[in-house]
């Protein structure tokens, strides 16, 4: 029962028998709060009210009489463990300091302890109520007469007993006159006979059971007594089998005596037997080969490890017939096979494979006894599984490389170490109309009349293998006999090696037609170099000339307003002509180095504005390395030819000194920055760049949309123009 041994009571201690005990429980409750509001509950008509209320004022008084006039007392199991209190039991019980606990003894009293222990012993041997009166019991620091009365009870015929203590206070017992007088007796004792009286009752209980106890010892004894005799019975009965065992072990004795003989004999063969079996066991174990050994019945006799999963066999097929076993291997003759080794004593050997594919070499051979008697056969297996899939693998790369080399429409050659011909595609054959009779095992520089016998050619070649190199892009220009004049391009790259083998593969390629062809469009390049020069100087030269009529114009012209715009207009085709001078000049007519352009383009400026405005300095900040092409460049032109004229001739005034400054870098690859600015008067700000008047700076506008750029303007102090744009677009 374990840690649950106060419920459940001992019945057959040797059938392990108990019975439930009548303990308190202790009631459980799980108090849930839930969130759901409760219902109300309507209450229907009560039922038989009038009888209820009969039932329990019957039982309110029958409480009410048995409070005020039943003893108090308490009811304990066979432990003396209280299941219940009956009344107000705190002047005769009180809980002990310490572990809690409900032991009646425990809890009782000062001066109740003896005489309830042996009113309770008393009670459970004679199974009869036992009652002790005169008691003194310390209680509230007086003391007061108590009798108590045990009485033993069992609620059930079978189960444990039970016991009802009951405690009655003697002062509150109705008296004689007679009891009355001796009270008034007793009073007038001393307090010594009171010591004297408590004392005696107290030695009269502890006789009582201390004799209790010795009635309890001697029953013991009679037991044990009886069980001692019991056991002297066994003893002999022991004894005389005992003696039987004794001549039984006599015979046995005799017996393995000669038995041991035997084993002796038999012990010493075994050992023989066990080495040359844990030998050959080992030999084979060792060999990692798959080995199978039949007799002359065809029955398995012993196999190797590896041999179980080829086989399909496990330890328990010893002594089996091997044409009951379907072996993993693809073989559909195999007992024939067996049957003829073991008839002819030929050994026979074939490839075969297991169902995954996997290749090996079976070997047949016939088993021999010591006596040179064929007593069966031997079967083998040899993993050549690398070695067939690599021979496979082999022939499939020469028919690959075979397929491929005579698929390539370029001329295909296959030397030696030697540089001989070991083999050429259709190709060769049919470029340079030869046989492969006239070609193979031929050094390639007797082939066709040596005509590949070239110096520097066979140097290249020879230094091939020893020197780990290729030929790359190695031109020849030849006269073939078959197909004339000839350039070909050679390129040679060594082979994997095959064994010992080391070869070299020269690939020809006839590059006749491309060089011709490059040659025409050589010559046709130079020819429009010359003939775009030549525009872009007659360009130059016609705008040239445009801008001198203009300043010839601009002479005759006595008008301010009218002499401006002509100079403006002269300074635009300006711009446009030294494009086309630079690019006459450059080697590239693409592109144009803007570093040089704008530098050029802003001094020419400068010098035709140099009387009006001498005060001004210039200041260029241009990287170096920029090259845009024409189209682009003559837009950025114009825009900083307008900008810088308005610059000029808006941004200082009363001969006010100052600096014109131009800064061009490229931002990212494609990405270009281009400012033109000045520190002179503000740039007035009623001007909005969306709604112009000026022409000039709707030019610059319609120029920057060209360019596909943008165009800010900053006001701080200074007066700066930034176009950024993409030189990609």
């Amino acid at each position: 029962t374990g840690e649950f041994s106060d419920l459940f009571a001992l019945v057959d201690k040797k059938h392990r028998i108990y019975s439930r005990k009548i303990a308190p429980v202790r009631l459980r409750f799980d108090l849930i709060i839930r969130d759901h509001p409760l219902d109300k509950i309507q209450l229907g008509k009560r039922v038989n009210e009038d009888r209820s209320n009969d039932l329990d004022l019957q039982k309110e008084a029958d409480r009410i009489v048995l409070n005020k006039y039943a003893p108090v007392g308490a009811v304990v199991n066979n432990d003396l463990e209280i299941l219940q209190f009956r009344g107000q039991t705190s002047p005769y019980l009180s809980p002990a300091p310490g572990k809690a606990s409900f032991n009646l003894l425990k809890m009782a009293r000062e001066g109740l302890l003896i005489d309830l222990r042996t009113a309770i012993h008393q009670a459970k041997k004679l199974d009869a109520p036992v009652r002790k009166e005169g008691l003194q019991v310390k209680y509230d620091e007086q003391y007061r007469t108590v009798n108590i009365e045990v009485i033993p009870f069992r609620p059930n015929l079978q189960g444990q007993p039970f016991f009802l203590v009951l405690f009655e206070d003697a002062s509150r017992l109705p008296r004689s006159s007679a009891q009355r007088s001796d009270e008034m007796e007793t009073v007038k004792h001393t307090e010594a006979e009171k010591q004297i009286s408590q004392l005696r009752q107290e030695l009269a209980a502890a006789k009582e059971y201390l004799q209790s106890i010795i009635e309890e010892q001697e029953a013991t004894n009679q037991d044990l007594k009886v069980a001692n005799e019991e056991i002297l019975s066994s003893n002999e009965e022991l004894q005389s089998t005992k003696e039987e065992l004794e001549t039984a072990k006599e015979e046995i004795q005799a017996t393995n005596e000669e038995l041991s003989t035997i084993n002796e004999e038999l012990r010493s063969r075994n050992l023989e037997l066990n080495q040359a079996n844990n030998d050959l066991r080992n030999l084979l174990s060792s060999i990692n080969i798959p080995i199978l050994m039949l007799g002359g019945d065809l029955r398995i006799r012993r196999f190797t490890p590896l041999a179980e999963r080829l086989f399909n066999l496990i330890p328990s097929d010893v002594g089996r017939p091997f044409s009951n076993i379907h072996p993993n291997i693809d073989v559909p003759n195999l007992l024939p096979l067996i049957l003829e080794v073991i008839d002819t004593l030929s050994i026979q050997e074939l490839e075969v494979q297991d169902r995954e594919g996997h290749w090996y070499s079976l070997r047949i051979r016939p088993y021999k006894t010591v006596e040179n008697q064929i007593d069966g056969a031997v079967i083998s297996l040899i993993d050549i599984d690398q070695l067939k899939h690599s021979a496979i693998a082999l022939q499939d790369s020469r028919d690959y490389a075979a397929a491929i080399v005579e698929t390539v429409r370029k001329p295909l050659v296959v030397l030696n170490s030697e540089l001989r011909v070991i083999t050429a595609n259709r190709s060769f054959y049919e470029t340079f109309g030869v046989s492969s009779d006239e070609v193979e095992q031929q050094l390639i520089f007797d082939v066709q009349n040596g005509q590949w016998n070239i110096l520097q050619l066979r140097s290249l070649l020879e230094d091939m293998i020893p020197r780990d190199t290729k030929l790359e892009n190695f031109e020849v220009s030849q006269v073939f006999d078959q197909i004339g004049t000839r350039t070909m391009l050679l390129n040679a790259s060594k082979i994997p090696c095959l064994g010992d083998m080391q070869m070299i593969l020269l690939a020809i390629e006839d590059i006749t037609q491309r060089r011709q062809a490059e040659e025409q469009i050589t010559n046709s390049l130079h020819e429009k170099e010359i003939l775009l020069r030549e525009v872009h100087h007659r360009v130059k030269n016609n705008l040239q000339i445009i801008s001198s009529l203009l300043s010839l114009q601009s002479n005759r012209v006595v008008d301010l307003q009218a002499s401006g715009s002509l100079q403006d207009s002269q300074n635009r085709i300006s711009a446009m002509a030294l494009v086309h001078e630079i690019l006459y000049q450059s080697a590239n007519f693409s592109q144009l180095n803007f570093a040089e352009y704008i530098e050029n383009l802003v001094t020419h400026l400068f010098r035709s504005y140099s009387i009006q405005f001498p005060k001004i300095s210039q200041r260029l900040d241009i990287q170096r390395d920029i090259v845009i092409n024409s189209d682009k460049a003559v837009l950025c032109g114009l825009i900083v030819n307008e900008l810088v004229t308005n610059a000029l001739k808006h941004g200082f005034k009363n001969e006010q000194s100052g600096e014109v400054f131009i800064v061009l870098q490229q931002e990212s690859e494609h990405q270009l920055t281009l400012k033109v600015g000045n520190d002179g008067d503000d740039f007035p700000p009623e001007i909005d760049l969306q709604n112009l008047q000026s022409m000039g700076l709707n030019l610059v506008m319609n120029l920057v949309q060209q360019l596909k750029g943008t165009l800010e303007l900053e006001r701080n102090g200074q007066t700066v123009f930034t176009i950024k744009f993409d030189t990609s677009l």
